[in-house]
């Protein structure tokens, strides 16, 4: 990328292989959408408390940070094509699977598989686009790839707590894997192989190493990934208590969650398409900036609920603005990462996500330390989250001599 916001653009991406990138992505965040709305129902079904159906949570995010390890240096070595479809296949069998367990054990080992399964979409994915586009219409492409992946907080919990309405949970995981199979045709039909032969890394564990190292000395880096890590743990603290907040503090029904949840959605898309619409206007942190000050004044809202009581006038709109600014956030930030990466765009992308879903897998238990009656850790989670990523975007920017 350039010094200039909206210079250096290269793009061969059709919209077809766009839409078809933004299913791979969806594919596993969609896989934990849906089941929200389900999880007190599973907890019931299997006779357990919060905390153990939580546990399914924690080990779909465990799968998705560990697989991008795999996926995304397996793509700068292989190509771009065969980890995707490997990992939708992973998906189809692993899914199904999930829909015939018996245990809150299986449950979680199945959870896992998932998440292994949808890392690899929302990895490779990224680092097919950044073959295809640089500049502005590399952030333009993240924060549409955003947009799509924001359709999953609309689409899923409509659709699990639909499924969970007619035919209970196991159906939602049937949903899941013959979605799955759907992502397969797409990527089959229109996701060309981008990393030529040339273009691809060779060498064993110790180039993920070296990757690593330029990765963790880069200022670019450090300031996109950092600032994407801590708000994401704030939005996954939303992600993962927000079941309870809303249906066992507040008293809705799992379609009215699914309509709070929606609603998040809503404003997550909103953001998105707003983030893509500037991105030749404003710089990769002039974009995070915005939903980081959008972001600290939901969890401030959070905070006044946690002290003077749990109200839906302060926790629903405080956990909108949680939810919304990622639009802003993630895709720029992302963009933001690699800039000095490009080499190995896929391994990169690798890094920065699998550290983000690890951290996430440390929310849900988090916020459910004090029960399903007590929103304090879900909002201390919450205001921790945001201000690191804030001081993160502050303290790591680029010097001037390198700041685009």
């Amino acid at each position: 990328m350039d010094d200039v916001p909206g210079s250096s653009v290269r793009s061969g991406i059709r919209g077809s292989t766009l839409a078809a990138l933004g299913l791979l992505t969806i594919l596993g965040p969609l896989g934990t959408d849906t089941f929200l709305p389900a999880l007190p129902t599973m907890a019931d079904d299997f006779g357990v408390g919060v905390k153990a159906v939580q546990f399914a949570l924690t080990g779909f995010t465990f799968g998705m940070a560990i697989g991008q390890l795999i996926a995304g240096p397996l793509s700068d070595a292989v190509g771009r094509r065969i980890p995707l479809l490997a990992g939708t296949s992973l998906m189809v069998i692993a899914a199904g699977l999930g829909s015939t367990v018996t245990s809150v054990p299986f449950l979680v080992a199945a959870c896992i598989a998932m998440g292994l399964a949808g890392s690899v979409g929302l990895s490779v994915a990224r680092a097919v686009l950044s073959d295809l586009a640089t500049g502005a219409a590399l952030t333009r492409g993240y924060s549409i790839l955003g947009t799509m992946m924001s359709l999953g907080p609309i689409i899923g919990p409509v659709l699990g707590a639909t499924l969970l309405w007619f035919s209970g949970w196991r159906a939602i995981f049937l949903g899941l894997a013959v979605f799955a199979l759907l992502c397969a045709v797409a990527l089959l039909m229109w996701v060309p192989e981008s990393h030529p032969p040339q273009h691809r890394l060779t060498g064993d564990a110790r180039v993920l190493l070296r990757v690593a190292g330029d990765a963790f000395r880069s200022r670019y880096f450090l300031c996109g990934a950092m600032t994407v890590w801590f708000s994401f743990l704030a939005l996954f603290a939303y992600v993962g208590g927000s079941p309870f907040v809303v249906q066992s503090i507040l008293g809705f029904s799992s379609a009215g969650y699914a309509a709070v949840f929606t609603a998040g959605g809503v404003g997550l898309v909103i953001c998105s398409v707003t983030a893509a619409h500037l991105a030749g206007r404003f710089s990769e942190r002039q974009l995070m900036a915005i939903g980081l000050i959008v972001q600290a004044l939901g969890a401030a809202l959070i905070v006044v609920a946690a002290i003077v009581g749990a109200s839906p006038w302060l926790l629903l709109p405080g956990m909108l603005l949680v939810n919304s600014p990622m639009g802003f956030i993630i895709g720029p930030g992302i963009a933001h990462a690699i800039h000095d990466l490009r080499y190995a765009s896929g391994t990169a992308i690798a890094i920065l996500q699998a550290v983000q879903w690890l951290l996430a897998g440390f929310a849900p238990p988090l916020v459910a330390m004090a029960g399903a009656r007590s929103i304090t850790p879900f909002a201390m989670v919450i205001a921790l989250g945001v201000s690191l990523a804030s001081l993160s975007w502050w303290l790591l920017r680029p010097k001037p001599a390198s700041t685009r």
